[in-house]
């Protein structure tokens, strides 16, 4: 019969063993992007790919992550690349499993976002101004490529490319009107913030803003 110490051995070794096993995943998902982001020939052969990793599972696992973001296509035989663009660019949704999340922090690791990129949506929903200075900090360019996903889409969450920044957030109940926050970017000056209240039908026609070079729209 077993002992309450013997349990609680058994238990602490399996628990050493997941956590061992979530650091090789790390590891290995840093080399599977490594690869991907060398690789040039555009189709990703089903067939060579056992040969190419010794985790095949967790292969497809990234690449069927990296299709929902556009980067790949999947076909009846393999993977085809659509864009040169580096597969370390991408932000990865909070809500995916650890070895996503992980594969998140070491692709924010190589552009050393890994905090910034972290809070982004999170203080851009509820610290508008703390964001602005975030961005101050970083003068204004860590925030090259956010990529649109499907579950920020689901939650009416976008967010543009290169220097413009739009996070349509949807309000809270009972609130009418919503507050846009607009942040103007200049070479030799930090950002500014100015406040205007508009209703939520004047929300989708902010034609005074198109020459701001950097926006962002959000509800409180």
């Amino acid at each position: 019969m077993s002992t309450p110490l013997h349990k609680r051995k058994v238990k602490e070794h399996q628990e050493q063993q997941f956590l061992s096993q979530k650091k090789s995943n790390v590891e290995k998902i840093s080399e599977i992007i490594s690869f991907l982001n060398r690789w040039d020939q555009g189709f990703i052969d089903l067939e060579k790919v056992p040969r190419l990793f010794e985790n095949p599972s967790l292969f497809f696992q990234v690449l069927d992550v990296l299709e929902g973001f556009g980067i790949f296509s999947k076909t009846e035989s393999g993977y085809t690349k659509n864009t040169q663009r580096d597969i370390d660019q991408l932000v990865v949704p909070s809500n995916f499993d650890y070895e996503i999340l992980q594969m998140k922090q070491e692709i924010n690791k190589l552009y050393n976002q890994e905090l910034f990129i972290d809070r982004c949506i999170e203080m851009m929903q509820n610290e508008p101004k703390q964001m602005i200075e975030k961005i101050n900090e970083k003068n204004g360019i860590a925030l090259e490529d956010i990529y649109k996903t499907p579950e920020l889409e689901q939650q009416k969450v976008f967010v543009v490319k290169a220097n413009k920044i739009d996070l349509n957030v949807p309000p809270p109940q009972n609130t009418p009107t919503g507050k846009i926050y607009s942040l103007k970017l200049t070479s030799d000056q930090p950002l500014e913030i100015m406040e205007q209240k508009k209703t939520d039908s004047e929300i989708g026609n902010n034609s005074e803003k198109e020459n701001i070079e950097v926006s962002i729209r959000t509800f409180f």
